[in-house]
């Protein structure tokens, strides 16, 4: 009864608060449902109603208000200023400002808890019982969501909603959980122990190598202390009991697939060998690392500000990254990350306030001799190094239940320091200074009301209108998402949302001056919506195909920025930068374009469009400035270089389709087999028919394309083709027969079934994880004109035309053609900024 005779009005807001957090931690998927209305309310809510009850708190005047104390104040001061000048000089200051605000939760939350000191439950001992039971709820509801899947995720990542942040998570705990068990004597440490066991499993199904790299650390650092701290015999048999506790996880972790990848062990004549590889993961993060170093470069003090960098990532991101790791909203490295954000300054400020915390765990050791204590400090720093060697490769801190079980860790200290360190307790502020911190406490709270409220609101309004347009009311919906977008300017899912609706209706009527006015309104919403989001590759190409049809001058500046940010995406972005060269009298730079395009993808010089005016005229000279560029990345590669036939054969088929003279010929057997037939085809008929009924026969179940050409080859052989066009519900049977003896070639011939290039999809979630918003797939359509012709015969013929993902020499060709031929370089070649004409 006492307990709750000390509560209160304050106290019980924080619970509520807290509460409210710890309840959105269970949700799966908590990472994601934090941009997803209503979820968005639950911590929204709970970090108010900490804000209020601090608040409160600090007016109740009659009631002690303490500080942190023992330096963490200073600490989280030097972070706090650190974060506020990093938002000031934010590029973009509405996203650095809306994560300051969830950032400041946890700060709030720290000064909010850390006044329940003093109350009956609110013990040391109470709180790490609290930790270690949330850290059994959450393996728990894990371990039911992993089972319910029948183990079909490769990676477990429920319920936080990612599997490396499920293994970090598992890192930070265990060794809390471990020491709470040590702690304890006879049948209940047996018990605890026991229940380690299923931690570890989960772990291990969250299949993140970081988190096997932080555990794998942690037993080592653990080890190597348990065997320091002991003599003698003691020793010897604590040496072999944990060298063989290592073997066994070292034995585990190699044989997982994910590891594998990585490291591979061999026994050749019964040693041992060990091979170390580089997947495409492993290859993004160094890249992703280099785009951060990159960062420092140019923004040294304050960084890209919070949450940034999803928006500026693409400017620092490395030439040689080719296709893969573009617009990353994260570096994938707590350190890095955090240096990318908030600059060096920010970096110094948090190392400053984790010495803090390591002197006050070190002092707090140094002055007490209560074995439980020391358990637990040896758990908290366990759970902090673990965390922080398995976050080496990820970054996790704007994950809820993440950054505040790290809070809560940092309160359990304070609890522990407030009882040990008793001279040094931190004595409560005067009432001046209280009405003083009581008024920035208001500011501050009446502030976050000003940014969380009109968010929140945003996205109530936009899913109303996602609702209101599916049911047929496109008025109403429009007028949702536009109070929507009022209420938040800086969301670029709004504009973008309103664009691709107007987009969509813009040929609705007969009538040529409305349709003329809607396309000028959804250009109008594709700007406000690029001015959202400038480095993003898609906003540019969907800015300039929009603005193509109103003028193709204002179109050419976006296509020109889209290639210098991602330079061989599978989009005919430099054909349409290339028309705009020729509708505005450029000749030399539209032919520099569209032989790049023809490098980075030779389908694109098959469209329909190069039989049309004002292609035509160029076409030629395009496919051989093409072909050059070819032949010089054939000769800057080494020419033992395996990919060399690949290119070769690419060129040949490229000129083949062009009617030019055919380089390479002499390594026809080389090539492919499809290759093989389209280039004999002229002049060895009979031979190409070989060859297509040898690939029918050893392929019998997969022969459209053989089957396709055999019709072509062979007069006597009729095939009926059943196709759906991109534009139709319903599939459509052609009659394909040769026509060789008519004269027609089989480049013609494979162009009798046309159709229209359609918007077309990407895999990056962008509203989810690039800027945070909630769920609308719509913002990774990638806009096509309407008029782009491509020929079915001719894909279901499926030449190809990809590179691998990385690829440094093709990807310094371009950018060195793009440079001298465009004017356009790279930006980390342009002061890390793109060159405007």
């Amino acid at each position: 009864m006492k307990t709750f005779a000390e509560m209160t009005m304050g106290r019980w807001l924080a619970c509520g608060g807290l509460a409210l957090l710890i309840f959105f931690m269970f949700l799966p998927p908590s990472y994601y449902l934090m941009a997803a209305f209503p979820w968005i309310l639950l911590w929204q809510g709970g970090f108010l109603l900490l804000g209020f009850a601090l608040l409160v708190m600090l007016r109740k005047f009659e009631l002690p208000f303490r500080p942190l104390g023992y330096g963490l104040d200073w600490g989280i001061l030097a972070v706090a200023i650190a974060c506020g000048l990093s938002t000031v000089f934010a590029p973009f200051k509405g996203v650095a400002l809306f994560n300051l605000v969830t950032v400041s939760g946890y700060g709030v939350a720290l000064y909010a808890l850390r006044n329940f000191g003093g109350l009956g439950f609110w013990t040391w001992q109470n709180q790490w019982r609290g930790l270690v039971g949330l850290g059994f709820g959450i393996s728990f509801v894990s371990l039911i969501g992993w089972l319910m899947t029948a183990g079909e995720l490769e990676r477990n990542s429920i319920p936080l909603g990612h599997h490396n942040f499920m293994a970090a998570y598992f890192c930070l705990v265990l060794p809390i959980i471990l020491s709470f068990a040590l702690a304890h004597r006879g049948k209940m440490r047996g018990l605890l122990l026991v229940l380690n066991a299923p931690l570890l499993y989960l772990l291990y199904t969250c299949s993140s190598r970081g988190g096997f790299v932080g555990l794998f650390l942690w037993a080592i650092a653990t080890i190597a202390f348990v065997i320091g701290r002991t003599k003698g015999k003691k020793r010897l048999i604590s040496g072999t009991i944990a060298l063989f506790l290592l073997g066994i996880m070292m034995t585990a972790g190699l044989q997982h697939p994910r590891v594998q990848r990585l490291i591979q062990i061999n026994l050749n004549n019964g040693l041992p060998t060990v091979q170390f590889q580089v997947d495409g993961e492993t290859e993004d993060r160094l890249f992703m690392w280099q785009a951060g170093l990159n960062i420092l470069r140019d923004r040294p003090l304050t960084g890209v500000g919070p949450g940034n960098m999803s928006r500026e990532y693409n400017l620092y991101r490395p030439i040689n990254v080719g296709s893969g790791a573009a617009h990353i909203q994260q570096l994938h490295s707590n350190p890095i990350q955090l240096l990318g954000e908030l600059g060096l300054i920010g970096g110094v400020a948090i190392a400053f306030f984790l010495v803090q915390l390591i002197r006050l765990g070190h002092r707090i050791h140094r002055h007490t001799d209560n074995p439980q204590i020391k358990r637990l400090l040896y758990g908290l720093g366990g759970g902090w190094f673990a965390y922080a060697m398995a976050t080496l490769t990820d970054y996790q801190l704007e994950n809820i239940p993440i950054s505040l079980t790290l809070t809560l860790t940092i309160i359990l200290l304070l609890s522990v320091a407030d009882q040990i360190l008793n001279e040094v307790t931190p004595q409560p502020l005067p009432v001046p200074q209280r009405r003083l911190w009581s008024l920035g406490s208001l500011a501050g709270f009446l502030g976050a009301l000003l940014v969380a409220v009109p968010y929140s609101a945003g996205m109530y309004l936009f899913s109303r209108g996602q609702t209101l347009w599916a049911n047929g009311q496109p008025e109403a919906a429009f007028t949702a998402v536009n109070r929507a977008y009022a209420l938040n300017g800086w969301n670029v899912n709004y504009p973008l949302r309103l664009g691709l609706w107007l987009w969509g209706t813009r040929q609705a009527t007969d009538n040529p001056e409305s349709n003329q006015q809607t396309t000028e309104l959804a250009a109008e919403y594709f700007l406000d919506a690029h001015s959202l989001i400038p480095n993003d590759y898609y906003a540019n190409v969907n800015t300039g195909v929009v603005l193509r049809e109103l003028d193709p001058s204002l179109a050419q500046p976006y296509f020109e920025r889209a290639i210098q940010l991602l330079s061989r995406e599978a989009e005919p972005t430099y054909f349409l930068l290339g028309q705009t060269y020729l509708q505005t009298d450029q000749r030399e730079k539209a032919i520099a374009a569209f032989a790049l395009q023809g490098l980075v993808d030779p389908n694109i010089m098959t469209l329909g469009q190069w039989e049309q005016e004002p292609f035509v005229a160029v076409r030629v000279e395009a496919v051989e400035a093409s072909l050059a560029l070819y032949q010089e990345l054939l000769e800057r590669l080494d020419p033992q270089d395996p990919y060399i036939i690949t290119l070769q054969e690419r060129m040949a088929w490229l000129a083949w389709w062009h009617s030019l003279p055919i380089p390479h010929r002499d390594h026809l057997s080389q090539f492919s087999p499809m290759v093989q037939v389209l280039i004999l085809g002229d002049r060895q008929p009979e031979q190409a028919l070989e060859i297509i009924d040898q690939q029918i026969t050893q392929n019998p179940d997969n022969n459209t394309r053989w089957l396709i050409l055999k019709a072509w080859f062979q007069p006597d052989f009729n095939l009926n083709l059943n196709l759906k066009q991109a534009d139709a519900e319903d599939s459509q049977t052609y009659l394909l027969t040769s026509r060789r003896a008519e004269g027609v070639t089989l480049q013609t011939w494979l162009k009798q079934i046309a159709e229209l290039a359609k918007p077309v999809g990407s895999e990056r979630l962008a509203s989810r994880l690039l800027y945070r918003s909630e769920d609308f797939e719509a913002v990774d359509t990638v806009l096509r004109p309407d008029d782009l012709q491509t020929f079915r015969l001719l894909s279901l013929l499926g030449l190809g035309s990809g590179y691998p993902r990385t690829f440094p020499v093709l990807d310094q060709l371009i950018n060195d053609v793009r440079t001298e031929a465009l004017d356009l370089p790279h930006p980390t070649e342009n002061g890390f900024q793109l060159r405007e004409q």
